[in-house]
């Protein structure tokens, strides 16, 4: 059996707005969503938010979720992976 990744592999990023893009790892559809917000002396803030199926990810201290790869071969299994 082919050993599995454990490492998110993210796709391109897609600009939503001036201040937020995402991505998505094509392992197990988590989207990584890349935002910023300016006060009102220009100060900028950055952070990120992992979401999946609707549902913000929390792992905890900022970190990002792990990568559950079991849905990447659900998915092949299922014949519903997208060839990239």
């Amino acid at each position: 059996m082919k050993a599995v990744s454990t490492r998110h592999k993210w796709g391109d990023r897609e600009e939503r707005s001036p201040l937020k893009s995402e991505t998505e790892c094509a392992r197990c559809g988590v989207v990584r969503a890349s935002l910023k917000r300016f006060d009102e002396h220009g100060r900028g803030s950055f952070w990120k938010e992992f979401w999946r199926d609707g549902e913000r990810l929390d792992a905890g201290d900022g970190m990002t979720p792990p990568c559950d790869a079991r849905l990447e071969r659900q998915r092949d299994a299922a014949g519903l992976r997208v060839p990239a």
